[in-house]
């Protein structure tokens, strides 16, 4: 990753764009030393959005989950996940 002041980015902005896009660089922008932004390649943008739809598609699957476990609390003893889900998907 390579870190560069706000004066040098605004002066060099195609360049720079260029070497993010073509060198799939990850430039961070900085102010008195301080980072304000970090400049990423589109691809690495796209992958990590579907990353986080995907963790948030799983805590929401789990979360139905716990909750569907605590309301059939005594009727789960004993079984585990796999019979679990079967017996959720059955009452859809």
């Amino acid at each position: 990753m390579k870190t560069i002041n706000a004066l040098t980015f605004r002066k060099k902005f195609g360049s720079t764009l260029d070497e993010v896009h073509n060198k799939k660089t990850c430039i961070i922008i900085s102010r008195a030393n301080k980072p304000l932004a970090v400049i990423i390649p589109y691809e690495d943008y796209k992958e990590q959005k579907e990353e986080r739809a995907r963790e948030r598609r799983l805590r929401l699957a789990a979360s139905k989950i716990n909750k569907w476990r605590k309301k059939h609390a005594q009727q789960l003893k004993g079984l585990n996940s796999v019979e679990i889900i079967r017996k959720m998907r059955a009452e859809r």
